[in-house]
């Protein structure tokens, strides 16, 4: 999803669904915001119609549980920081990308990419994903991915 006739295909498509009211969707945020009625439609219709259309589109995730309340003292100790360089980025939409499936990905607690720069920084908890994994991931999207270089704990 990167310009406006994107947008507006993805809008025409899911406002003929019918139990859908509204579809609203941001280029800025790559997310589409739906009003539905849920005993018409499911969300996994909804997701289906934008994948239909040549989009990859996902549920938001549940947030889960902290282990401590915000602001608690907690081991920052396994969350380390890695650099994976990133070739073939274009344009914005393509670091919003890689930015967008990196945050997906379970163990990824921050992630940003710098189009200029050329690299993704990611910080991540050692032992639910690997700063390899994350290069295969990045790589799996069509672009290049090198060897990720990582800091200890930040």
């Amino acid at each position: 999803m990167s310009c406006g006739s994107c947008a507006a295909r993805i809008k025409k498509t899911l406002k003929a669904v019918d139990g859908v009211a509204s579809a609203e969707v941001s280029l800025e945020r790559r997310e589409v915001l739906v009003r539905y009625a849920p005993g018409k439609v499911a969300p996994e219709r909804i997701v289906s119609e934008i994948n239909e259309l040549g989009y990859k589109a996902t549920l938001p995730k549940k947030e889960e549980p902290k282990a401590a309340p915000a602001g608690a003292a907690t081991s920052d100790s396994r969350v380390k920081t890695t650099t994976i360089p990133v070739l073939g980025m274009a344009c914005e939409s393509c670091a919003e990308t890689v930015t967008g499936l990196l945050r997906e990905m379970p163990g990824v607690e921050e992630a940003r990419v710098n189009l200029k720069g050329k690299e993704a920084r990611v910080k991540y908890v050692e032992g639910k994903v690997t700063p390899e994994r994350l290069a295969e991931e990045i790589s799996a999207q069509g672009f290049q991915a090198g060897s990720p270089s990582t800091e200890g704990p930040k």
